[in-house]
């Protein structure tokens, strides 16, 4: 389980990074004129994809814990009684 939390930090962590360096390329982008060279090119784009999907796809890819057991008669997780 604390896997799954640090392995869901890190991808909430270099997603934000990603979008902090995609809305940067685009303020330098507005500022250029049409006649330049872009600054944001779909390479750039498809790279940071690329690291991204590196980060989540083994987080997304486990199994799910399996549920709790359920108690037969009280329909608890965790029984009370004792002898369930």
């Amino acid at each position: 389980m604390t896997r799954l939390v640090s392995g869901a930090a890190q991808v909430v962590e270099e997603s934000q990074a990603a979008l902090a360096w995609l809305k940067q390329k685009q303020e330098l982008q507005a500022q250029m004129g049409k006649h330049e060279d872009p600054v944001l090119v779909s390479t750039d784009i498809k790279k940071k994809e690329d690291t991204l999907r590196r980060v989540a796809d083994p987080i997304l890819s486990e199994k799910p814990p399996p549920p709790p057991k359920v108690c037969c008669s009280c329909r608890l997780a965790t029984c009370w009684r004792g002898f369930c």
